[in-house]
C-alpha cells in the first residue's frame, strides 16, 4: 500500500494490472469512503479512481465542513 497526503488527510491506496486489465483501490478513512475500480484496459485508472473518491468524500462531508 502507498499513502498519499491530500487535503490534510492520508489516503492509503493500491493499484495493479496484468494482461490488459487495470485496478485501483483507495480509501479516505476520515470521510468513511472508499473506491475499488477494475477495468478491462491497459491504461491506468488511478485518475478516475481518485476522482470518484474525491466526489464521494466531498459528498460525505457534513454541511459547513472544511474540505
Amino acid at each position: 500500500w502507498v499513502t498519499l497526503g491530500r487535503r490534510g488527510t492520508q489516503l492509503p491506496w493500491r493499484n495493479g494490472g496484468a494482461g490488459g486489465f487495470r485496478s485501483v483501490v483507495a480509501l479516505d478513512r476520515s470521510a468513511g469512503t472508499a473506491v475499488a475500480l477494475v477495468s478491462a484496459t491497459a491504461r491506468s485508472v488511478d485518475p478516475v479512481g481518485f476522482g470518484v473518491l474525491e466526489q464521494l468524500s466531498s459528498a460525505a462531508q457534513p454541511p459547513g465542513a472544511l474540505a
